[in-house]
């Protein structure tokens, strides 16, 4: 599986656009975490974890009812403060198991 986002860096009020590839499951979320948060794919921080900044499930919608494993999708960065963060693509079901992820920067570019 891969997960890319449009730009390295990002400034207050842009919008994150991320596509992703041969991810599989269904259930499955893209999230921001702050860097560091992330020290490894095979444990992420769950989903209610105070720490994840931003998310959305890659059919882009609050409710899916189709479950692509190649698309794209866009994300706010309103709830972010200036820093480095890390975007992950859970696993099936939502699962701590990650399936990729990546890194940008917010604020200062």
């Amino acid at each position: 599986a891969t997960l890319a986002v449009d730009k390295s860096c990002y400034s207050p009020g842009e919008t994150i656009v991320a596509s992703f590839e041969d991810i599989s499951g269904t259930g499955v979320w893209i999230g921001i975490f702050p860097a560091g948060i992330v020290s490894d794919l095979q444990e992420l921080p769950p989903f209610e974890s105070d720490e994840l900044k931003e998310w959305i499930f890659t059919c882009g919608f609050p409710n899916c009812h189709t479950w692509l494993s190649v698309g794209g999708v866009q994300l706010s960065t309103e709830r972010l403060t200036p820093g480095d963060y890390t975007a992950v693509i859970s696993g099936d079901g939502g699962s701590t198991v990650g399936q990729a992820a990546t890194s940008f920067r917010f604020g200062s570019c």
